[in-house]
């Protein structure tokens, strides 16, 4: 981030120091890759995912990361920055959720279209969202043909289940979402519409921003410590901001491996060794 997006974002300029493994102006590889667009959760800047599009981006996926303009505070080029309009009150949760989809949508036109300069295969795309990015990514699955498989990372799915279900390939991958509520329930209901390849993962220990670079920054910054015991439980879990970076990366990798290269990894057969922290709530 910028020092000014960071005053806006955090209110100081400390992510500004933050390097990442990324480097600007890299040239593209000139073999076709599939094309992974990531979307945030609301209130939150593309900047969040950026673990998990470096991730995704180092095993030769060419990686989309969205800022959803007027949702969240984002920098244009030449630095305008426009503030979220929306954050105080959200007028409808489900066209936020539609609006974003057709953000997602208008993504893939631009980066599958000519004169890009990248080397995108059209017939291998996948959506991932943390929070209302999830249920963003699902949605666009279901409205797009071209998307082949979606990721929904603890977001709750405010747009009703599709009567004639989705049969594409979904994760759910969720913190805390095996306890009888309103959380549980929402992705049940979705859960019974999915007809295709589809598995819920469950992290008791994580918390709703397990699957961003949130837990990172909390314990970089102290951040974590400033939060009401209660909330922190639900906002980050108990697991530090490396574990939950390994976990979100781990499980998106194989997903997108699996469903856009169909290469198995065998982390989606049950329960894995290396990763204790998830558990299976449903399979296919």
């Amino acid at each position: 981030m910028s020092p000014e997006l960071s005053r806006v974002v955090f209110g100081s300029a400390l992510s500004a120091d933050v390097r990442t493994h990324a480097a600007a102006y890299a040239l593209p590889r000139p073999v076709p890759a599939p094309l992974v667009v990531l979307s945030p959760g609301f209130g939150g800047s593309r900047t969040s995912l950026t673990a998990l599009a470096e991730e995704l981006a180092s095993r030769g996926y060419v990686v989309a990361a969205v800022d959803h303009t007027y949702e969240a505070p984002v920098e244009f080029p030449g630095g305008r920055i426009e503030r979220c309009r929306i954050c105080d009150t959200i007028p409808d949760d489900a066209l936020v959720v539609r609006t974003r989809a057709a953000d997602i949508r208008y993504v893939v036109d631009r980066l599958t279209g000519p004169g890009t300069g990248l080397f995108v295969d059209r017939d291998r795309i996948g959506v991932a969202g943390h929070s209302m990015g999830g249920a963003a990514a699902v949605e666009a699955l279901r409205t797009d043909r071209r998307v082949d498989a979606a990721i929904d990372l603890d977001g709750n799915f405010w747009t009703e289940p599709p009567a004639e279900g989705i049969a594409r390939p979904v994760l759910l991958l969720g913190a805390q979402r095996v306890t009888a509520g309103p959380e549980h329930a929402d992705w049940q209901r979705m859960w019974e519409r999915l007809t295709g390849w589809r598995r819920w993962l469950d992290v008791p220990g994580g918390g709703h921003y397990t699957f961003c670079d949130m837990p990172w920054i909390v314990d970089r910054f102290g951040i974590r410590d400033r939060v009401p015991p209660d909330d922190a439980a639900w906002q980050y879990g108990t697991l530090g901001g490396d574990r939950a970076a390994a976990i979100t990366r781990a499980y998106t990798t194989a997903f997108f491996d699996l469903h856009l290269r169909g290469r198995a990894s065998g982390l989606f057969d049950g329960p894995a060794a290396g990763f204790p922290e998830v558990a299976f709530v449903h399979g296919g």
